[in-house]
């Protein structure tokens, strides 16, 4: 359970705008990881398998999860397999209902702004969860922040071409070693996502480097978006795979 919360809590904190449009993008930031973002052509239901461990990569969840998106491109739900653990998003009710073991877990109230950008996450019970999110004059993520469980965090996203070039992830106040990171995104010359490369820092200057997980991309679709993907850790430690199947 502990391992399932953390995992929910760092994707809620944590990207190419490509050709999609930016409130959808955002709307994969925020709610996942922009990896999967659509490219071009907005996705109906995402099919995600993977044999990379969650605590290894801390980007995708192993086995299978299915995220599901409505008309515009929001995403609406989406199933974690492995922890048996549905979210559903109501973007009218401003409602993120989140359901364990087919049971209620906790709900947070979504925010947002007259562009359909959530600027706000906040738990309506006594689960200890708030994030605020900022964006600048191009209507892109510049920023999150806030808390969760017994962690601080900030994301801070920094961009180039309007393509997210890289997050860098603050986390304080946690008893435990600071757990800062980056990720840097690259793009091949038609603009799509190729690799992503993850460096974690043991100190909070961002001087001493713990671990580095690359995650290259590959098999694009007729609509641009990979279907393939393959992690290592620290240049040749195999972490795993990623397929993903994806309905228009």
């Amino acid at each position: 359970m502990k391992k399932l919360i953390l995992i929910v809590l760092y994707i809620l904190s944590y990207y190419s705008y490509a050709e999609v449009n930016t409130k959808v993008y955002n709307n994969y930031i925020v709610l996942y990881i922009p990896e999967i973002a659509p490219y071009s052509k907005l996705i109906k239901q995402q099919d995600i398998y993977t044999t990379i461990n969650y605590m290894d990569a801390m980007r995708f969840v192993d086995g299978k999860v299915v995220i599901k998106s409505n008309s515009d491109g929001l995403m609406i739900f989406s199933e974690i397999e492995q922890y048996k653990t549905i979210q559903f998003y109501d973007y009218v009710k401003g409602l993120f209902i989140w359901n364990i073991n087919n049971k209620p877990f906790t709900q947070i109230k979504l925010t947002l702004n007259k562009d359909e950008n959530i600027i706000e996450s906040s738990s309506l019970n006594s689960f200890n969860f708030h994030y605020r999110y900022n964006y600048d004059e191009l209507k892109r993520l510049v920023m999150s922040m806030g808390e969760g469980m017994t962690t601080k965090a900030k994301i801070e996203f920094f961009y180039t071409n309007n393509n997210l070039l890289k997050s860098i992830y603050y986390k304080t106040n946690v008893s435990t070693r600071p757990n800062n990171r980056k990720i840097d995104f690259i793009y091949d010359d038609d603009n799509k996502l190729k690799e992503t490369i993850q460096t974690h820092y043991s100190d909070e200057n961002n001087s001493k480097i713990d671990k580095t997980i690359t995650c290259s991309f590959s098999d694009y679709n007729e609509y641009g978006d990979w279907t393939k993907g393959h992690c290592i850790k620290d240049g040749n430690i195999d972490l795993g795979a990623i397929t993903r199947k994806l309905e228009y």
